[in-house]
């Protein structure tokens, strides 16, 4: 067989964008998903109810990837999808392991099956996902954040920013985006009195995401982003636009 060659691409292609973002409550990460290009929204959680936007509750685990099958299938106006949240989402998918198996908890199914199977039914959702993305559709996921330990294998164990979903669908949500962004209110520490060693945290209200992984949170970013930036869609558009115009035109 031959002709592989001729199918060889070359330059910059642009897709539309794979994104988590995750962060404390109230801090706008909801806001933020409302500012992409006409988005809908999957999810039972209210952080949208005050917002001017498209929105289908699902009942139980099967009308998520139903109503993720719709949109990747028929003909719609929204170019922007929005999975709000993946905590709420990671509840229906227990309920449906737990029907399936006669189960009252997760847990009842022993020998730690139960999140096995929550883990292959969240590789069916982001296999979803990617249908949607492969139409052009931009595709958000929100998460809560939680405060997890980490074991570093080079060092000592420290506490760091996370998503709060499962252990085993948390890596499939941090590996499958083009990016992880973690929202928070901007925070900086300053002595609690004169001469002493304790440190306060002064929050002086402005909202900002984290774009790069560091000690104290998961981030990643695909685009060369600034390692953090403002909480906005606007902000984050600009910054792609910048890594594309540097991709396109390398010396300027």
């Amino acid at each position: 067989m031959s002709g592989f060659l001729e199918r060889t691409l070359s330059g910059v292609i642009r897709k539309a964008l794979r994104v988590v973002i995750y962060g404390e409550p109230g801090v706008g990460k909801t806001t933020f998903a409302a500012a992409a290009p006409n988005p809908y929204f999957i999810g039972a959680e209210d952080g949208s109810s005050n917002l001017n936007v498209n929105r289908f509750a699902p009942n139980d685990w099967s009308e998520i990837l139903g109503v993720l099958d719709e949109l990747a299938t028929r003909e719609h106006p929204f170019k922007s999808v929005v999975l709000d949240s993946a905590n709420w989402a990671q509840k229906f998918c227990y309920d449906h392991i737990c029907r399936t198996n006669n189960v009252e908890s997760i847990e009842g199914i022993g020998y730690g099956k139960g999140y096995v199977y929550a883990q292959v039914e969240f590789e069916k959702l982001i296999g979803k996902l990617d249908a949607l993305n492969l139409r052009g559709i931009n595709v958000i996921v929100i998460a809560h954040e939680q405060i997890s330990r980490f074991d570093d294998p080079a060092g000592e164990s420290y506490s760091v920013y996370s998503l709060a979903t499962d252990k085993k669908i948390t890596p499939l949500l941090v590996q499958w985006p083009d990016m992880v962004l973690f929202a928070a209110h901007d925070k900086t520490l300053k002595d609690a009195a004169k001469g002493s060693n304790r440190k306060i945290a002064k929050s002086w209200g402005e909202r900002v995401m984290y774009t790069e992984n560091r000690a104290s949170h998961i981030a990643k970013n695909r685009f060369s982003l600034p390692e953090r930036m403002p909480l906005s869609w606007s902000a984050l558009i600009q910054g792609i636009e910048a890594y594309y115009q540097q991709q396109t035109n390398p010396q300027n």
